[in-house]
């Protein structure tokens, strides 16, 4: 596991000079990208096998002590799925190295499942609160994963190169964040959010509610 110094490998300030008009043009492009993504995928099968929780380590489960977990880990199956379908995509293109990050990774639920089912890529943990890392990263030595790296900044200025972006609740306009993002660099998308049809994004693109 490695850990990016702070202020290393992101900006410090985000510019943002790009006009109305502009910014317009921008989101045009945007929802046009996310009807072809929608398309693409809409009818791909998915591979729902149950994860066989029992057999894994308590660290790899969501660790709220709460009768919410039977949810959470229903949700971390679901975007496991989409996930590998990504991956397996990604595969067949013979890349050097498939990098996944998870945009506001809290104390890495998300990701660290990710580190343990896909040993050959490399998960980056994006998260703001150093608490929240600082907690992963006791979770992720504990585990003896080695393919996690754990960035602290906010997602706008993360500026290394991925090829998957995953996010689970992420909160508000940050999920609108993730996906501009992560089609802005060509970069694969699953995604959980929170509230998902107040996302003005994901309803102007069609992609199907359930």
């Amino acid at each position: 596991m490695t850990t990016c110094e702070k202020g290393k490998g992101i900006v410090d300030e985000k510019k943002d000079s790009d006009s109305a008009e502009n910014q317009g043009e921008a989101e045009k492009t945007l929802l046009l990208k996310m009807d072809e993504i929608a398309d693409n995928y809409r009818y791909q099968e998915l591979d729902y096998t149950p994860v066989e929780w029992d057999s894994l380590s308590d660290l790899l489960k969501p660790q709220r002590k709460s009768a919410n977990n039977t949810k959470k880990m229903s949700q971390l199956q679901s975007i496991l799925a989409g996930v590998n379908l990504c991956v397996k995509h990604l595969r067949s293109q013979n890349l050097p190295q498939i990098r996944i990050v998870d945009f506001c990774s809290g104390a890495g639920h998300l990701g660290i499942f990710l580190a343990h089912n896909f040993p050959d890529c490399q998960i980056i943990l994006v998260e703001t609160k150093w608490g929240s890392l600082s907690y992963a990263k006791e979770r992720i030595d504990k585990l003896g994963l080695t393919n996690i790296t754990l960035c602290l900044a906010h997602m706008e200025q993360f500026t290394g190169s991925f090829e998957l972006g995953v996010s689970l609740h992420a909160c508000g306009s940050l999920t609108d964040i993730v996906l501009k993002d992560c089609i802005k660099r060509n970069a694969a998308i699953v995604s959980s959010p929170l509230l998902l049809w107040k996302n003005r994004q994901l309803r102007k693109s069609g992609i199907p509610q359930k």
